[in-house]
C-alpha cells in the first residue's frame, strides 16, 4: 500500500469512526429479527406487545375534560353524515340499506380502539362500495350463474352464500391482508400509489358509480355488463331504454338533485358568507326525511327501500369457501383503503400538529375490518367529507365516534322501518351530487402537467384504464404505469449547470458573470440506467466551459478555474457510476485545467468517492456557497 492509500485509508477510517447513523443500520437483520421476537421473550414483553394495539389506553388516561362537548356534538354531527351515506352505499355494495347502518355503526366504534389518527371518520365510501358490489356480482355468478341477480339471493340463496354473506366475508378477509401488510412491514409500497395515481383511480371509479345510477333515477332495468370497456356497453343500453323510462321517477330524480346542488353550491356559501363559518346542514338527510315522508302518503308508483328490519344484528361466522372467492377482489379493496387512509390521515395531522403512526392504523383497519365481518356489514373505508365536518364542528379525539354510534344505534334499533317508503332515485341522486367533487378533479390536470408531466401521465393513465377496462384492472394497470414512470425518471434524470457565481456571503441581490467557476448538478442518482447521461451531461456543460475565453491557462494558481459537483440530489452511486465519476473527472482535469470541488455530499456517497480517489477530504464541502468561497481564503468548514 502507498503512502497516498494509507492516507486515504485513514481519512475513511477516521469519518467511520465519528458519531453517525444510517438507513442500513437501522435495517439490519438482526435488528428486524429482534423487533419480531422480542415481544415474545417474556410474559411482560408480550403484555405490553398486545397493550400497544390499543393506544386509547394511553391517550384516553390525559383526556381533558373541556373537549368532551365538543367531541358530543361533532359525533353527533358525523352520524347524521352516515345515516344518508350508509343507506345510498348499501345499494352500491349490492345489499340491504339496513347493512349500510351496521357498517357506519361498528366501523367507528372498532376504529375507536386502535386508531392513533384523532379525527379520522371511517365508514362507508363510494368507490370502495362499488368495488365491493362488482366482487360481489362475480361471486355470486360463480354460483348461480346467469341468475345471480335473483332478488331473494340477497338475504338467502344456498349454503348460506348471499350477498349479505358475501359482503361480510369479504370485509372480513379485507382484515386478513391488511394486518398481513401491517406484520409484514409492507407499507413501504404504498409509496407507489401517489396522489396522482390515487386521484387518477378514484375519479375513474366515481364514472363507474355515476353510471350504475342512471338507471334507477329513469327507472330502466337494463342488464349488468362486465368485461373490457363495459361501462361503454351499458352507456349504449341506457340510450337504447330511454324511451321507456318513468317520467315520475325522472321528476323526482331532477328534484332531487336540483335541491342539493342549490343547497350545497348557492346556500351554504351564502351562510358560510354571513356567519363566517362553515355550518353543517343535513340536506341529504332532510331530502331523505321529506321524499319518504311525501312517499308514504301519496303512495308513489317507484321503486322504493323495503322493509328495514329493527334492532340489533346477529353475528354471523364468515364461510371458509367464500374467503377463497374474495382473495383477489380483498387484495385490491385492502390496497386501495389503506392508500385512502394513510394519505388522508397524514394530512390531516400535519395540519393539526400531531403525529400518527402509519404501522399501526395498517393494524387498526385490519381490526377493523375483522371484527366487522363477523356483522352483516360491508367493507368500510375512510371518509374524506365525514373527517373534515368533524374537525370544523371542533372535534378534538376520537371519542367523538361514541356519540356518533350512540346515535346510530338508536337509528338501528327504533327508526329504521321509518325508511321503508324511501324512494331509491333518490338514494341515487344523493349518490350522485357526492360525485361532485371527485369529478372536479378534471380541473386539476393543467395545473397537475405544469408541476410535473410524470404525474400528470399517471393521473390520465390511472382515470384512463380505470373507465375504459375496470375498477380492479385499471388500479393495477396503473400501479404499473407508476413503476415504469419511476424507471422512466431513473433513467434520464435532470441535469444543470451553472456558470455564473451569487455572491453567496455578500451581496444576495447581485450577481457576477464571472465564468470562474462551474456548478453542475445531477438531479438523481447515479447507476447503470443513467450513468451514460450522467456522463453526457458533463462532457456538454465542459464543452461551454472550456469555450469561455476568461478560461485560457494561466501561470496565476489563484485564477485557476473550478469545477463544482453540487450532489445534493446524489443519494445513491453504484459500481458502473463511480467508474463514469472517475472518467469525468480525468477528463475535466485534462481539458479545463480545472480544480474539482464537492459539495452537498451525503455521508455514504462521500465514503464511495474517497475509497475509489474520486475526492480528497481537502475538496468535500458541505454547501456549494463553501466550495465555491474556498478559492477566496475563506477556510470553509470540511466535513
Amino acid at each position: 500500500m502507498n503512502e497516498e492509500e494509507a492516507a486515504t485509508n485513514a481519512r475513511v477510517n477516521d469519518m467511520q469512526y465519528n458519531d453517525y447513523i444510517t438507513s442500513n443500520s437501522q435495517k439490519s437483520l438482526p435488528k428486524v429479527l429482534k423487533n419480531y421476537i422480542q415481544p415474545c421473550s417474556s410474559p411482560s414483553h408480550l403484555f405490553h406487545s398486545i397493550i400497544s394495539f390499543f393506544p386509547i389506553i394511553s391517550w384516553i388516561q390525559e383526556y381533558p375534560s373541556k373537549y368532551l362537548i365538543h367531541d358530543i356534538i361533532s359525533g353527533i354531527v358525523i352520524a347524521i353524515l352516515h345515516i344518508p351515506q350508509g343507506i345510498s352505499y348499501a345499494f352500491l355494495s349490492k345489499v340491504n340499506p339496513v347493512n349500510g347502518l351496521y357498517a357506519s355503526f361498528f366501523a367507528p366504534l372498532i376504529y375507536l380502539f386502535f386508531a392513533t389518527s384523532k379525527h379520522m371518520s371511517v365508514g362507508s365510501f363510494a368507490v370502495i362500495a362499488l368495488m365491493t358490489g362488482a366482487a360481489s356480482d362475480v361471486i355470486m355468478r360463480e354460483y348461480y350463474g346467469e341468475d345471480y341477480n335473483n332478488p331473494e339471493y340477497i338475504n338467502g340463496g344456498i349454503d348460506g352464500v348471499n350477498r349479505v354473506t358475501i359482503a361480510a366475508t369479504l370485509t372480513f378477509t379485507i382484515g386478513l391482508f391488511q394486518l398481513l401488510i401491517g406484520a409484514l412491514r409492507l407499507n413501504f409500497l404504498f409509496a407507489y400509489f401517489s396522489d396522482p395515481l390515487v386521484g387518477g383511480f378514484c375519479t375513474g371509479a366515481s364514472v363507474h358509480v355515476l353510471v350504475s345510477q342512471f338507471s334507477n333515477v329513469l327507472n330502466v332495468q337494463i342488464q349488468s355488463s362486465n368485461g373490457i370497456g363495459f361501462i361503454f356497453d351499458m352507456l349504449t343500453k341506457l340510450g337504447a331504454s330511454l324511451p321507456n323510462c318513468d317520467f315520475r321517477t325522472v321528476t323526482l330524480s331532477i328534484i332531487s338533485i336540483a335541491s342539493l346542488l342549490i343547497c350545497k353550491e348557492m346556500i351554504n356559501p351564502a351562510i358560510r358568507s354571513k356567519t363566517g363559518r362553515k355550518i353543517p346542514i343535513p340536506y341529504d338527510l332532510i331530502l331523505i326525511f321529506i321524499t319518504t315522508v311525501l312517499s308514504s302518503v301519496f303512495s308513489w308508483r317507484m321503486p322504493i327501500v323495503g322493509d328495514v328490519p329493527k334492532g340489533f344484528p346477529q353475528p354471523l361466522l364468515p364461510i371458509p369457501k367464500l374467503i377463497l372467492s374474495s382473495i383477489s377482489p380483498a387484495i385490491t379493496i385492502a390496497v386501495v383503503t389503506l392508500t385512502l387512509h394513510i394519505s388522508i390521515t397524514k394530512m390531516f395531522a400535519k395540519q393539526l400538529g400531531y403525529k400518527i403512526d402509519p404501522g399501526q392504523e395498517i393494524y387498526a383497519l385490519g381490526f377493523t375490518s375483522i371484527i366487522s365481518g363477523f356483522f352483516p356489514t360491508y367493507p368500510t373505508s375512510p371518509g374524506l367529507s365525514r373527517t373534515l365536518v368533524g374537525i370544523e364542528n371542533g372535534a378534538k379525539t376520537q371519542l367523538a365516534a361514541v356519540s356518533t354510534c350512540a346515535l346510530l344505534l338508536a337509528v338501528i334499533l327504533y327508526i329504521g322501518p321509518f325508511f321503508k317508503h324511501l324512494p331509491i332515485c333518490v338514494l341515487s341522486s344523493i349518490i350522485i351530487v357526492a360525485l361532485r367533487p371527485m369529478v372536479m378533479k378534471f380541473k386539476d390536470i393543467p395545473k397537475l402537467w405544469n408541476l410535473s408531466k410524470y404525474d400528470c401521465l399517471t393521473w390520465i393513465v390511472s382515470f384512463t384504464t380505470t373507465v375504459a377496462i375496470d375498477v380492479t384492472f385499471g388500479l393495477i394497470l396503473s400501479f404499473c404505469f407508476a413503476l415504469f414512470s419511476v424507471i422512466l425518471r431513473t433513467q434520464w434524470p435532470s441535469w444543470s449547470a451553472r456558470f455564473s457565481r451569487p455572491q453567496f456571503s455578500f451581496d444576495p441581490t447581485t450577481t457576477t458573470t464571472s465564468p470562474r467557476y462551474c456548478i453542475f448538478k445531477f438531479d438523481g442518482i447515479l447507476i447503470f440506467t443513467n450513468f451514460e447521461e450522467f456522463k453526457n451531461g458533463v462532457h456538454q456543460t465542459l464543452d461551454e466551459f472550456c469555450n469561455r475565453p476568461t478560461l485560457s491557462p494561466t501561470k496565476d494558481k489563484n485564477s485557476k478555474a473550478k469545477f463544482i459537483f453540487d450532489c445534493s440530489a446524489m443519494s445513491e452511486i453504484d459500481s458502473v457510476g463511480l467508474q463514469a465519476f472517475q472518467e469525468v473527472v480525468q477528463e475535466i482535469s485534462q481539458r479545463a485545467n480545472a480544480s474539482l470541488a464537492f459539495a452537498n455530499v451525503n455521508y455514504i456517497t462521500s465514503i464511495k468517492l474517497l475509497q475509489n480517489n474520486i475526492a480528497t477530504r481537502n475538496n468535500l464541502y458541505s454547501t456549494v456557497e463553501e466550495a465555491v468561497n474556498s478559492s477566496e481564503n475563506i477556510n470553509p468548514p470540511k466535513l
